[in-house]
């Protein structure tokens, strides 16, 4: 097949799986649900009768605007660039030259993964903005991402990569993609999640906002609760505070504790479940989650340094967490590495960053001024807020 330009071969453009077509509804009522139930209060209990006979006609253009998104989204590889194109009435073209290419991200909701898809995020580094294709066969998304990686190396504008003929799990036809995809070489494994290290979970001071979160949303619910209610806990908090007020104070920071504990368990365990860091044809490369899986890809050319935090209370328990410092990518200091031993954190750091000297190396304290003029500096807030709290001792 001739690689003549992109226009002169429109039947070669690729479609998304058409498997797209069982997610997009659900994407898009996800979208509508909280503006059509703010519509639905508003109205009242009362339905007017013309919302009724409106239903069925709202339900199919819902389904027609779903379908849009697998009836418009194409894209294109020809030329060292990857295109795509997309939308119906205002139109969209994406390209992105191979050679700035410098992340390619596969997620896979759980909706996703039933129906055997990945959504693919190509990052180029501008902005933090990506191009995406949502949703693509899990062969075929794996396959585009290998192309794309590897080609990210060697393009330029005269070498010409070109399309498949449209079979499903196919980017390339003249060169094809298995000849570029199957010179990756061997991985090699930096960690592997140790289903121990959820001991460091509750450790994270971030998770507790979380329950707090949770407990104010659930106590808005309380009052429906058929064996509780607002009477039933005042019956309880005047027991309580009659006959064992020392108790109270113990039992509410016990139940916070214990929800604080489940609550990062479970978020834990969602977010890095079956985590894998490798190393692979230079590239940093990590697959994570439950719920809905990650595969995230960053160029090791692309690392400046990283980010070994040990928050005070993983501190005490010899425990801490890696992100690596890259340009490129959307956030500039992704995680690598859940909260686990800080040996293990800084064994994987000392790996990427190719030497263990930058973790080993002796540090030279701030002279005694320096310090000085740091500490009354950052007692400024302590002073007004002192402050503006003697008024209500007085």
């Amino acid at each position: 097949m001739s690689t003549s330009p992109i226009e002169a071969n429109p039947e070669d453009w690729q479609k998304l799986d058409p498997k797209t077509l069982l997610i997009s509804p659900i994407k898009t009522l996800r979208q509508i649900m909280v503006p059509a139930a703010a519509a639905l209060i508003g109205i009242g209990t009362q339905q007017p009768r013309w919302l009724l006979l409106a239903t069925p006609a709202i339900i199919v253009v819902l389904l027609v605007a779903s379908a849009l998104p697998w009836l418009t989204t194409r894209y294109h590889v020809l030329e060292g660039q990857l295109v795509v194109k997309r939308g119906l009435l205002n139109k969209r073209r994406l390209t992105a030259p191979l050679d700035r290419v410098r992340t390619v991200d596969l997620e896979a909701t759980l909706m996703h993964r039933l129906l055997g898809l990945q959504r693919v995020q190509v990052g180029t580094g501008v902005d933090g903005s990506r191009i995406e294709l949502d949703a693509l066969g899990s062969g075929q998304a794996a396959e585009l991402r290998h192309f794309l990686l590897a080609r990210s190396e060697v393009a330029a504008p005269a070498a010409p990569a070109v399309p498949s003929t449209g079979e499903a799990g196919s980017v390339l036809d003249d060169q094809p993609l298995g000849s570029a995809a199957s010179q990756v070489s061997r991985a090699h494994e930096l960690a592997r999640l140790d289903y121990g290290w959820v001991r460091y979970a509750p450790l994270s001071l971030a998770r507790l906002a979380i329950v707090a979160v949770t407990i104010g949303a659930l106590s808005q619910f309380a009052d429906d609760i058929p064996i509780f209610n607002a009477d039933t806990g005042n019956t309880i908090l005047d027991w309580i505070t009659e006959h064992s007020l020392w108790l109270l104070v113990p039992l509410v920071l016990l139940g916070f504790l214990v929800a604080w504990v489940i609550i990062a368990t479970l978020g834990y365990v969602a977010q890095w479940w079956d985590m894998r860091l490798v190393v692979e044809n230079e590239n940093l490369h990590l697959t994570r989650g439950l719920f809905t899986t990650n595969s995230t890809t960053m160029e090791m050319a692309r690392i400046r340094g990283i980010n070994l935090n040990e928050p005070i209370l993983m501190r005490w328990a010899s425990g801490a967490d890696l992100s690596v410092l890259a340009t490129g990518t959307s956030d500039g200091t992704p995680a690598v590495l859940p909260p686990c031993p800080v040996d293990v954190a800084g064994r994987v750091g000392s790996e990427i960053l190719g030497s263990a000297e930058p973790l080993a190396v002796p540090l030279h304290p701030h002279g005694p001024a320096a310090r000085r003029r740091c500490h009354v500096r950052h007692q400024w807030s302590t002073i007004l807020i002192a402050l503006a709290l003697v008024p209500l001792l007085i």
